[in-house]
């Protein structure tokens, strides 16, 4: 069955059309659920002072926004510098599969704060909450943000959060190297799930550049979710050509609803 999940911006939720949302393949979330592994080095001391840099940005990136000033930078700054010294004295695949395993701790810590009926935004000044903003940071605000409801995780959504923190966390060597190379095809599939689906703020190109990279996955309703997007975006004509010829029913129902919006007085 196919949900829908707002394309647009909460402000104009009301009037926006919706993107549908295909359930996550099954055998994919499951392979790449097995292939994980806890690394070996997680109590090594290297290890735990690149965690520590991590968790202090985390806990730096709820205080700022703006990674680019005062403490957040400063944070930011001391993990790009662990993450490097770890890179040079083992692999960047050991670093991106130790990252694997903290998302896998953001999830639980996400699970029990669900769980729990928890506020997901703690309490800096609470000690009880550092260990947990040290996992989630500022990523349950902008998810709110986004249109995400704090209910059990979905695997699509799973999957999405997991590969926005792998994403994330490889982030701190992406002037020094391609990281996007290390990524696995899950990470990188459910990484434009994400940007069609939820990244409510961002760039309409990367949007429709995401849903385009979709096009040639098996049950992805990429033109439906490019007209809704440009459609969204204002550019009426352009969504109802994009439906144009497709064979898809949900596509040509929603190609018949545009066209009765567009003729409307």
């Amino acid at each position: 069955m196919l949900t829908a999940l707002a394309c647009t911006n909460q402000k104009t939720a009301k009037e926006a059309l919706t993107c549908l949302q295909p359930p996550l393949p099954a055998q994919m979330w499951a392979q790449y659920l097995a292939a994980l592994t806890t690394p070996t080095l997680t109590k090594k001391p290297q290890t735990r002072t690149l965690l520590e840099k991590h968790a202090a940005l985390k806990r730096a990136s709820v205080r700022e926004k703006n990674r680019q000033s005062g403490r957040a930078k400063s944070a930011f700054l001391n993990f790009q510098a662990a993450a490097w010294q770890f890179v040079q004295r083992t692999t960047p695949d050991l670093y991106v599969d130790i990252g694997r395993y903290r998302a896998q701790l953001f999830l639980s810590a996400l699970d029990r704060r669900i769980r729990d009926k928890k506020s997901l935004q703690a309490d800096l000044t609470n000690p009880d909450d550092a260990e947990y903003l040290g996992l989630v940071g500022a990523f349950t605000t902008h998810a709110l943000g986004d249109g995400w409801q704090p209910v059990k995780l979905t695997p699509i959504q799973r999957c999405m959060f997991q590969s926005l923190f792998v994403k994330d966390w490889s982030e701190a060597l992406s002037t020094r190297m391609a990281m996007g190379d290390y990524l696995k095809p899950a990470e990188h599939y459910c990484l434009l799930r994400w940007q069609v689906e939820m990244n409510q703020g961002g760039a309409l190109s990367t949007r429709l550049q995401a849903v385009q990279g979709l096009e040639k996955s098996p049950g992805y309703p990429a033109t439906y979710n490019q007209a809704i997007l440009l459609w969204n975006a204002g550019r009426r004509d352009e969504a109802l050509r994009t439906l144009k010829g497709s064979n898809h029913p949900p596509a040509l129902q929603l190609l018949k609803r545009l066209h009765q919006k567009a003729t409307a007085p």
